[in-house]
């Protein structure tokens, strides 16, 4: 099942398969615009979208398989939390799973790095840093959370029921924290 593309200038509908499961033949597609899910988002502050004028926006249609979507969200988070938010514990955590890496050693020249560049009141430590809604995140990383969270659902809503668990962050339909993107779409669709 492929989605129609919209008109141009024309938002993108695409539902959303919810008896579809992910497998080998199986994959997911990206799109940007807002879906039903994501209307209580949180409305962009551009006037000229408040009033509903719409302009036609390029779009960029993403076929990837569930594993390659998984890894999307995994490589998305880290560059959030990383370069984002400042978590320079996660490089030594990333690290540390796959190799005999000294930890203790790691964390403490992140620690130096951490305390270099992220200013006095975020803390001196690997586990303080920035908020996603902070005004000293750029908001290209907001726009990158929010992409990671329509993918995490997607990926969610994907699942038997039965492995579903209801109290999860992928649970949560995405809430926009970008204040200049719109939310990504993202189903995920059989291929037969």
């Amino acid at each position: 099942m492929h989605p129609q593309e919209p008109a141009p200038g024309q938002p993108a509908a695409r539902p959303v398969d919810e008896a579809s499961t992910p497998g080998a033949g199986a994959s997911l597609s990206v799109a940007s615009g807002a879906t039903a899910e994501t209307e209580n988002a949180i409305p962009p502050r551009d006037p000229s979208h408040a009033s509903g004028a719409t302009e036609a926006v390029p779009r960029v249609h993403l076929e990837c398989t569930p594993e390659q979507a998984a890894i999307i969200c995994r490589a998305l988070d880290f560059y959030d939390r990383v370069a984002g938010l400042g978590q320079f514990g996660e490089i030594a955590y990333a690290w540390a799973l796959r190799t005999k890496t000294d930890r203790l050693a790691i964390d403490r020249v992140l620690t130096t790095l951490h305390a270099l560049i992220l200013p006095p009141d975020i803390g001196g430590h690997l586990g303080a840093s920035y908020g996603i809604h902070a005004p000293e995140v750029p908001d290209e990383h907001r726009a990158s959370f929010d992409l990671k969270q329509v993918i995490r659902h997607a990926l969610w809503r994907a699942r038997p029921e039965s492995e579903r668990a209801g109290y999860t962050v992928d649970a949560y339909p995405a809430r926009r924290t970008s204040e200049k993107h719109a939310l990504a779409e993202c189903e995920v669709v059989a291929h037969g």
